[in-house]
């Protein structure tokens, strides 16, 4: 299964049902045959999260700076112990042996960690699922705050979409294994009700979802999902636009905006995205593939579906037909 790198406070003076819902998350993890990688103390959140996991059978990894080991703090009844030499250099370490992240409530700290998965996840150097433990509404505050970002400028949207915030230990692995299991191929969206999105944090229902077997086609259209929603991150087309043939065509029918295209070649195609970006994600909810055709029903990720069809040639897109429902 896989390792979750679970980010949370190591204070010693917290309330008994902080250390109650770390220890139920470690042995969640454990029972569900994961293994933990923490920070590598002993005390506070972060060693009974290690202390859960170990009751339940499960192995862990704990990351420590050398200037924690010798204030006596490291966990020491760890499966396996990385001391490194500095604080960045655990973070680095335990970002590399994680498959994926859980965030639970923590001070300045976790927050420097979460963000640090989160802002990287932004600039696609991993895609590795990011969830936030938002139990009893402690990021409530930090949640409102981040949802005004993109209308001052200082986020897009798709930013929000990457962290998917649940309220309950159960959510929150649900919402990881959903993430790890999908392979960008999924069933409606709404089905883990539990989950919501940053954005959708205010109360909006999620866009979390249980994975299927990929369907015959399904990697390829999970390569140009991936580049499209790296582009919605970032700003930056070029990388999507390149996935099309010289010659492409490109059309884009349904919706509020009216119909756009046919679109010739790369050019025309980079130049219509820089005036008019995408600001949603969008996700596949059913792929049916014919030798190089593939047929998309998809879903955006502040709402509203729609059918996408890809012919391929040597690799590349030659043909795309959007129709917005």
């Amino acid at each position: 299964m896989a390792a979750i790198g679970v980010f949370c406070a190591s204070s010693r003076r917290l309330e008994p049902r902080w250390l109650e819902l770390a220890t139920a998350t470690g042995h969640e993890l454990a029972r569900r045959g994961h293994r933990l990688v923490s920070g590598g103390g002993c005390v506070g959140m972060m060693g009974a999260v290690a202390d859960g996991a170990r009751a339940a059978g499960g192995h862990t990894l704990g990351v420590i700076p050398q200037a924690l080991v010798d204030l006596e703090v490291a966990d020491r009844a760890a499966d396996e112990l990385i001391v490194t030499a500095d604080m960045a250099s655990r973070k680095t370490v335990m970002i590399e042996r994680s498959d994926a992240f859980l965030t639970l409530p923590g001070g300045l700290g976790t927050l420097d960690e979460l963000f640090e998965v989160w802002t990287t996840a932004t600039l696609d150097l991993h895609r590795k699922p990011l969830v936030l433990l938002d139990a009893d509404g402690f990021y409530s505050g930090l949640l409102r705050w981040l949802t005004a970002l993109p209308a001052a400028g200082f986020a897009w949207p798709a930013a929000l979409e990457l962290v998917t915030v649940v309220d309950t230990v159960p959510a929150a692995v649900d919402a990881i294994e959903v993430r790890l299991a999908a392979d960008a191929v999924a069933v409606p969206i709404d089905a883990v009700a539990p989950a919501r999105s940053v954005a959708g944090a205010a109360g909006a229902a999620g866009a979390a979802s249980p994975g299927v077997a990929p369907a015959p086609g399904a990697a390829r259209v999970a390569a140009y999902l991936d580049r499209f929603n790296a582009a919605v991150r970032t700003g930056d087309f070029w990388p999507l636009v390149a996935a099309l043939t010289p010659d492409a065509v490109v059309r884009i029918g349904g919706g509020p905006g009216g119909s756009v295209g046919p679109l010739v070649g790369r050019a025309e195609v980079d130049r219509a995205y820089a005036a008019r970006p995408p600001t949603d994600t969008m996700r596949a909810t059913a792929v049916e593939s014919t030798g190089e055709v593939d047929m998309v029903r998809f879903a955006w990720s502040r709402g509203g579906t729609g059918t996408m069809t890809l012919r391929w040639r040597a690799g590349e897109v030659a043909e795309l037909t959007v129709t917005l429902d």
